[in-house]
């Protein structure tokens, strides 16, 4: 199999790790994704918390038909018992066809709120929401993507109400509205309120000219 994991960066604390494996040959896999925390993780709802030392990390497995199992294993390398959170599926795949496993990573102070609920649209969509509603929803797009209303080549898009980011893109349209353009890609920070796009041009650093609505960069 070829195995790519993918982590997005949303806030300090906020991340979404997606893994995606693919067949090299026709045949029936079984894929495990491992999370070993430092202590007994809790179910809460769709999520997992620990709980250590003033602070909690919350693992929120996603993807169907994922499995999720959490127990207690033999850790060879270091002779002792770890914990071990496992996100398992077996599947039948052809050559060159994929499973993909996404999960949310929040890390904040013991009684920190608030925390995201993660939905599951598809293998190449999630969307974050706080159950007190404090927070606009957060839409994480893998591209490319012309699903939804939105039709990007972005590697990644990370949508809130007023600021997107995108990776490895040149153009954005939400529905049938160009908000944004490159002449070649670039990674980029959009703040609605401003106007503005910050850029990152990535490792070649060769200038680019980007366009957004209600601006120029």
């Amino acid at each position: 199999t070829d195995w790519r994991r993918e982590i997005v960066w949303i806030r300090p604390g906020l991340y979404v790790v997606r893994d995606v494996i693919t067949a090299l040959a026709d045949g029936r896999y079984t894929v495990n994704v491992s999370w070993r925390p430092s202590s007994q993780p809790k179910p809460d709802g769709a999520a997992w918390v620990v709980a250590e030392r003033g602070a909690q990390l919350r693992i929120t497995p996603l993807g169907e038909p994922w499995q999720v199992v959490a127990g207690e294993e033999e850790d060879r390398a270091w002779h002792k018992t770890s914990w071990n959170l496992r996100q398992c599926v077996t599947a039948r795949l052809e050559h060159g066809e994929s499973v993909a496993g996404i999960t949310v990573l929040q890390a904040e102070k013991t009684g920190t709120t608030p925390f995201y609920d993660a939905r599951l649209v598809s293998s190449q969509e999630i969307i974050l929401t706080t159950g007190a509603g404090k927070s606009s929803p957060i839409r994480v797009i893998w591209g490319p993507s012309q699903a939804a209303g939105v039709e990007t080549d972005a590697a990644v898009l990370v949508m809130e109400a007023d600021e997107i980011q995108l990776t490895h893109a040149t153009r954005l349209k939400v529905a049938g509205e160009t908000l944004f353009e490159a002449d070649h890609s670039v990674g980029a920070r959009v703040d609605w309120q401003q106007g503005r796009a910050a850029v990152d041009l990535g490792a070649s650093a060769q200038p680019a000219k980007v366009k957004i609505r209600g601006g120029k960069g």
